[in-house]
């Protein structure tokens, strides 16, 4: 039996450099589905426009942003 403990929740543990675009965009999808549009963009700190490029791929989900993402 192993004496390993994970402390804290598995999401501080993720490397978000890591993740790739499309993981990140999918991730921001389903978080859109939960909360809304706005709702998104209110809790994220983001522009309904920033959003809407995230979403379609022109730019790219920052790590700041998927941070925020494990919280909601």
């Amino acid at each position: 039996m192993s004496e390993f403990k994970a402390g804290g929740d598995w999401f501080d543990r993720v490397n978000i450099a890591a993740l790739s675009d499309d993981v990140r965009r999918r991730v921001l999808e389903k978080v859109k589905e939960k909360l809304g549009f706005t709702k998104t963009c209110e809790v994220l700190d983001i522009a309904r426009s920033s959003l809407h490029r995230y979403l379609s791929g022109e730019r790219r989900v920052p790590d700041e942003v998927v941070k925020k993402l494990w919280g909601t």
